[in-house]
């Protein structure tokens, strides 16, 4: 049985929690440790894992099969000719059209652009000497997509198997201003170790409800393919087995379950209260959430002493003034604290982490900054936080 080396994008920083997500969700693969690649996880499978990976990973955003890997590449003439060696007509039809969309990382006396044009060069001429006819070029709408990365001195060379990212769960009919990454949203659910079957989880500011649907969607196995039909760029590669994609997708659907759940969402606003509804709605999990509107600050008026086991969220950031978002944290967390039940967990994303510390050594709670990453513009910390009497 082939085996193939693959490379998956995440959010940088969360590479080892998608490593361990990605060992537990699926059986076969072997993580390959490439530390200086940040926002990668890079791992040896077989062809089905394009398949289970792009219909059912919920923490990656692309999958790509890596067709050339090496380093102490200088220049574009180097670029050029590995690039001309790879054999392309096994993996593009003549009939096809191809893209190449080329990256960079570090100091080079060369652009992305010339990359993209060289590498294009590259593999259009290849194919002719391999094959007698001319690629052409869509750059709007390509069959096949070449990743071509420079980082450093390693040139990586792949093709994209997804297409849209796969944060894009296509569930989503109410945009909140400033909504979580769905990725984001699983991980932090996963991160919790919350067990579906007995426990209570509340997200005290849902937005459009992204957590407790990620992590309905979790537990009911719902697979993100169950939204996105054929939109993966895996269906044009014709060197793989297509009809193992349509097995496999069978397979996944027929594990969906309809189980009861303890989730929970509550927002300040009830615009984002009925925009999560809508949301959970067309996710097909809208009859296991509970959404209700209510303030993040008075939790202990709205839930009895103890009586939640998990809570997760992403607060706001960056509020101004600074004393509103003091008063925030502050009056959320003494609130948080006394509903959350003996050995329970919080989870909480953040760009506000010396303000978070703070606040949690003020009531001695029990925390672990567990990563520190680039979300967007900012630098974001989770914290997992536990609860001991």
């Amino acid at each position: 049985m082939s085996e193939y080396t693959f490379y998956v994008t995440v959010e940088r920083g969360a590479e080892d929690l998608v490593a361990k997500d990605l060992l537990e969700n699926f059986r076969g693969i072997e993580i390959l440790r490439e530390k200086e690649f940040r926002g990668k996880v890079f791992f040896r499978g077989r062809e089905e894992h394009i398949f289970l990976m792009n219909f059912s990973a919920r923490s990656i955003n692309r999958l790509i099969l890596v067709l050339l890997h090496t380093r102490n590449i200088g220049s574009l003439n180097l670029i050029y000719k590995h690039i001309k060696e790879i054999e392309w007509s096994s993996y593009i039809d003549a009939e096809q059209t191809f893209a190449v969309k080329a990256t960079r990382v570090g100091s080079h006396n060369f652009t992305s652009l010339d990359i993209a044009r060289v590498a294009g060069s590259a593999i259009i001429e290849a194919f002719q000497e391999e094959t007698g006819r001319r690629l052409r070029v869509n750059l709007s709408k390509p069959d096949v997509v070449v990743h071509v990365e420079m980082i450093n001195d390693h040139l990586l060379v792949g093709i994209d198997t997804t297409g849209p990212s796969l944060h894009m769960r296509r569930y989503r009919v109410y945009n909140h201003p400033m909504p979580l990454k769905t990725t984001l949203a699983y991980l932090l659910v996963r991160l919790s170790g919350w067990n579906p079957n007995e426990e209570k989880l509340l997200d005290p500011m849902c937005g459009g409800g992204t957590i407790p649907i990620e992590a309905a969607l979790w537990a009911r196995n719902i697979p993100i393919n169950r939204f996105r039909k054929n939109e993966y760029l895996f269906y044009n590669l014709k060197f793989l087995h297509l009809e193992k994609a349509e097995k496999i997708a069978k397979q996944l659907l027929s594990k969906e379950t309809r189980k009861e759940l303890h989730l929970l969402g509550m927002d300040i606003s009830e615009e984002h209260i009925k925009g999560a509804r809508m949301n959970a709605k067309n996710a097909l999990v809208a009859d296991t959430i509970i959404f209700t509107q209510g303030d993040a600050r008075l939790l202990d008026k709205q839930f009895s002493s103890e009586s939640i086991n998990v809570i997760v969220t992403n607060p706001p950031y960056n509020l101004r003034p600074r004393l509103k978002l003091y008063d925030l944290y502050e009056k959320f967390l003494a609130a948080a604290w006394k509903i959350l039940a003996d050995r329970g967990r919080m989870v909480i994303i953040t760009s506000e982490r010396k303000l978070l510390i703070r606040i949690l050594r003020n009531i001695n709670a029990h925390f672990q900054l567990y990563n520190v990453f680039r979300y967007g513009s900012l630098n974001t910390g989770i914290f997992l936080i536990e609860k001991h009497s």
